[in-house]
């Protein structure tokens, strides 16, 4: 019991470590969505079948390092599972965090609100 008391405590500590390393190197802004899209990501074939995976993306604008952005963003939450990713979107979210590593914002992502 111990042994997994101290891995969760290590998991915890290395997941907030971790976090406030990428804040530290990423820069962010609220952003308004107009419009969410769902779009097919990639498709995985083997030999005992193939799976589809999409993701969401939203069209955004925001100001990223002094200029006015007006884009698509990945919203970095791929599926297999097309209808959750509708269900996601059934709210119709209007803003989000747009975040992109400091001095490339042609990389932004969003997270939605």
């Amino acid at each position: 019991m111990g042994w997994i008391v101290i891995g969760v405590a290590a998991w915890f500590l290395w997941s907030n470590l971790r976090a406030s390393e990428f804040w530290d190197t990423h820069s962010s802004s609220e952003g308004s969505i107009s419009e969410t899209r769902i779009v097919l990501d990639h498709i995985r074939d083997s030999q005992y079948g193939g799976g589809i995976s999409y993701r969401l993306e939203a069209h955004v604008s925001f100001t990223a390092e002094g200029h006015a952005q007006d884009r698509w963003l990945i919203v970095p939450e791929d599926s297999t599972d097309r209808e959750w990713l509708i269900a996601k979107v059934a709210t119709q979210p209007k803003t989000c965090k747009a975040y992109w590593p400091t001095g490339h914002p042609e990389s932004a992502k969003c997270t939605l609100r």
